[in-house]
């Protein structure tokens, strides 16, 4: 379907639109509401609390990070948004369900603003509730929904701020501007490679129609592009403006630590995660190259990327252990590639412009990991892509997007339930500390994630490398996550506790389940026996220091 901005949809059609995702998104993460706080969850939950004193400096307190105490300011990429949405849950002492309650509601509203933008590019309000179902079921948004991390906000802020770009394109109502420069601004400020939003929001800006660059109109339109450029430039302003406003009063910021933590030497893992990503967990490159079966076989140029997404594994070194990389990475580069030559070819700036945000997480690749909560802010757009071209293949279109719907929905249900038995670990570790400190029993916590959320909120002392070290009569409480208890010689193990049922599995580098990082694999969930997770109990025996 070609179509360009310009409709303007009622608001009924938006809600008629994305009711049906939002109603389904919030049916599958209600049960998930008191879900314990896990990985990340846990420094988000920290900085809301300091927040609570210290409104504009939310990162400017210590934590313990494997046995450093430091800064949180030195090593958070990402904004304020996310503490800020957390303060009601704070003021209550850490209460799970009225944290995860924004970031339910924000899901919701991306359905919305994903069939407002679908809506506005000349979709059917039958194919914009189709594109908000992919979004609300696609596993990486559904279940990052159900975390207290910014990612989820910031792509309903993302797709908010396209959303007001098409609308201020067709309608030039200041209001429109405006709120596209705030929402973009905001977006970044959740998490910082989103302000890469930048450059499609750009594309629908300053390519009209037919008349882009390559148009001698285009070029007689000087003031209306310098507008354009205007609601890009305003929202840059705002976004360093709140980057200064919240910078750490030591000197830290989220945009120097985000750019300093860059060039970490997992580049090829992380571009190899990128491109799995968008066939696993962000269902997109499959259904895409099946509905444009004819195109691949017959497209020389599209050749040359399938190639070269084939390469990419054996550069890794892995391909003869991980064969099954080789199609997936293969037909994803194809895929991106494809969705940006062919509205190139055809002059569609909306294909264009939504071809790249699918790359707006790609920068990552030189940070420390690229896990796919990264890609989520682009799910709108690649749900979009889908539907436009399903809407061209009659029947087939039809059954190939309704396959992914019921993939995505499948594996986003197996994938909260493994991350809610995952993430409970840590909450009983912190039931543990609670139950010594209460006997009067001086507790030290030695593990990360969400226990150390819990451990801290219970009474107890991170164990660190240096002094003060845990004494004679002491307990040390030790997740699977702890590094520190082992180096204490003279101890006694008086409580062991593990979760050995056989079941999903969504963080668990031995069963090959590493959904919040790709360093140690790439499969977003798995069956094993292999432990969930345990915690130890020890208690000091001899006054003797840490090894």
């Amino acid at each position: 379907m070609r179509s360009s901005p310009g409709f303007r949809p009622s608001l009924v059609d938006i809600l008629v639109a994305g009711a049906p995702a939002a109603l389904l998104a919030l049916l599958a993460l209600l049960p998930f509401a008191n879900k314990a706080f896990t990985i990340d969850d846990m420094t988000f939950m920290v900085m809301a609390r300091h927040a609570l004193t210290d409104f504009w400096h939310p990162s400017a307190i210590e934590l313990v990070f494997e046995g450093v105490r430091e800064r949180v300011s030195t090593g958070m990429v990402s904004g304020p948004i996310m503490p800020w949405l957390l303060l009601p849950s704070a003021a209550r002492g850490g209460v799970e369900w009225i944290a995860h309650a924004p970031v339910f509601a924000l899901d919701a509203l991306g359905a919305f603003a994903t069939a407002a933008i679908a809506l506005r590019l000349g979709l059917a309000r039958r194919a914009a509730m189709i594109a908000a179902l992919v979004v609300a079921v696609a596993p990486s948004v559904l279940v990052m929904a159900s975390t207290d991390m910014p990612d989820v906000p910031a792509m309903t802020l993302g797709a908010l701020a396209i959303e007001r770009a098409i609308a201020w394109r067709s309608e030039r109502r200041l209001h429109q501007a405006l709120a596209t420069s705030l929402l973009l601004a905001l977006a970044g400020l959740a998490r910082p490679h989103v302000t890469l939003l930048g450059v499609p929001i750009a594309i629908l800006l300053l390519f009209d129609g037919e008349r882009g660059p390559w148009s001698r109109a285009w070029w007689r339109s000087a003031p209306r592009q310098l507008a354009n450029l205007g609601v890009l430039a305003l929202a840059g302003v705002l976004f360093f403006a709140v980057v200064w406003l919240t910078r750490d009063p030591e000197g830290h910021n989220v945009a120097s630590i985000s750019l300093a933590r860059f060039g970490n030497g997992n580049n090829l893992v992380n571009l190899l995660g990128f491109q799995v990503h968008w066939c696993i967990v962000m269902p997109f490159a499959l259904p895409w190259a099946a509905l444009h079966l004819a195109r691949l076989v017959r497209d020389r140029l599209g050749w040359l990327t399938l190639i070269a997404g084939a390469l990419l594994p054996m550069a890794y070194g892995a391909w003869s252990r991980l064969w099954w990389l080789l199609p997936l990475s293969a037909l994803s580069v194809w895929s991106i590639c494809d969705v940006l030559i062919d509205g190139w070819r055809r002059r569609d700036e909306a294909q264009l412009a939504l071809g790249v945000t699918l790359l707006i997480a790609l920068p990552a690749a030189f940070y420390v990991h690229l896990p796919s909560k990264y890609l989520v802010p682009s799910m709108p757009a690649a749900a979009i892509l889908l539907v436009r071209a399903a809407a061209t293949r009659g029947r087939f279109g039809r059954t190939i997007v309704g396959l992914t719907l019921l993939y995505g929905l499948s594996l986003s249900l197996l994938m909260l339930h493994a991350d809610d038995e995952h993430s409970e670990i840590g909450r009983h570790g912190g039931e543990i500390v609670q139950r010594y400190v209460d006997r009067g029993t001086r507790v030290w916590s030695d593990g990360g994630w969400g226990f150390e959320w819990y451990a801290l909120r219970a009474g107890a002392t991170p164990l660190t490398n240096f002094p003060p070290w845990a004494r004679a009569g002491d307990v040390i409480v030790s997740t699977y996550t702890g590094l520190i208890a082992d180096r204490y010689i003279n101890k006694t193990l008086i409580e062991h506790w593990v979760d050995e049922t056989p079941g999903g599995r969504i963080q668990n580098p031995e069963s090959g389940a590493c959904f919040y990082s790709d360093i140690c694999g790439f499969l977003p969930w798995s069956w094993s026996r292999i432990e969930v997770g345990h915690i130890n109990v020890w208690q000091i025996t001899d006054n003797a220091d840490a090894d």
